[in-house]
């Protein structure tokens, strides 16, 4: 179960991170919710190649309308499809997740992306939140492939999060190669 037969290039990889950050799913609906219409477009080509006979649905979340109570547009776009739906929840079920050495980066920018914070005032790191513990251990097993001492891994009790810090010096390394990839690193 969790087979990444189906995930082949770069861009595979990056929208699998992406994914793996939003984890939009449905019964049989699988997607990515986001404000940004560069992730969505993105994503959405994703879906296409992935599911070419099935339709690309749109969501919209308007602020202050029903229960939404963003100030930013919130679009959700998905298509119906069991097996992805499936397939993808193996992969998030995943301890560990098997990516070759040459897609860490593109994963990694994708993780990055969806819900990972880049300070641009003082460009000091970059961070990504995790709501479990399992799912930020297995990203800092991904970045082991890269480094003996790639990031810092924390729990914030009261928020019931994790956060995965970039070490500087990993981070000095590897950041031309992640912004290759990553929308928010392309925009310092």
């Amino acid at each position: 179960m969790g087979s990444l037969d189906f995930i082949k290039s770069a861009e595979d990889y990056y929208c699998l991170g992406l994914w793996l950050a939003d984890g939009y799913w449905w019964s049989s609906s699988f997607g990515l919710t986001s404000t940004n219409e560069i992730l969505l477009s993105r994503f959405s080509k994703f879906l296409t190649k992935l599911c070419p006979d099935r339709p690309i649905r749109v969501r919209i979340d308007e602020p202050n309308k029903g229960n939404y109570k963003g100030n930013l547009i919130n679009k959700h776009i998905f298509v119906y499809s069991r097996p992805l739906t499936k397939a993808f929840l193996g992969l998030k079920q995943n301890v560990k997740l098997d990516i070759p050495k040459k897609y860490i980066f593109p994963y990694i920018a994708g993780r990055i992306d969806g819900d990972g914070h880049v300070d641009k005032k003082y460009r000091t790191g970059i961070r990504i939140a995790y709501s479990t513990k399992e799912d930020a251990a297995r990203d800092l097993e991904i970045l082991y492939k890269l480094h003996d001492s790639p990031a810092s891994l924390y729990r914030y009790h009261k928020a019931n999060t994790w956060v995965l810090y970039f070490r500087k010096a990993f981070l000095k390394n590897i950041l031309y190669k992640i912004a290759r990839y990553s929308y928010k690193l392309k925009n310092l």
